[in-house]
C-alpha cells in the first residue's frame, strides 16, 4: 500500500513538473525570487527532515521525511487558488 503511494505521488509530481518548465534565460536571482513567493505560479516541493529521539519504553528513533508542495493554481485573471499537501514518510 505504501509503496504504490509512493509511485502515485511520483507520477502525480512528474506530471506537474512538465508544466513548471522555465525559460532557460531566467537568472538565478529570478528563480530565488519566485520561490520565495508563493504567488509567483512557479511549483516547488520542499522537503523537511525531523529526527525524534526518546520514543516509547524503549527510547527508540524514528525519522521522518516530510514532502511539502506548493501548487498554485490560476483560477482567473485576479484569482489563484494556492494548494500545499504536506506529505509524511517515516522510518523507524
Amino acid at each position: 500500500m505504501k509503496q504504490a503511494f509512493i509511485i502515485l505521488l511520483c507520477v502525480l509530481l512528474n506530471d506537474f513538473m512538465l508544466f513548471a518548465q522555465e525559460k532557460p534565460t531566467v537568472s538565478a536571482q529570478e528563480v530565488a525570487d519566485k520561490l520565495s513567493n508563493p504567488v509567483s505560479g512557479m511549483i516547488s516541493v520542499p522537503l523537511q527532515g525531523n529526527l525524534d529521539y526518546g520514543i516509547g519504553s524503549y527510547n527508540g528513533s524514528k525519522y521522518t521525511t516530510n514532502i511539502q508542495p506548493v501548487i498554485p493554481i490560476n483560477l482567473s485573471r485576479k484569482l489563484n487558488l494556492i494548494t500545499r499537501y504536506i506529505v509524511p514518510l517515516s522510518k523507524k
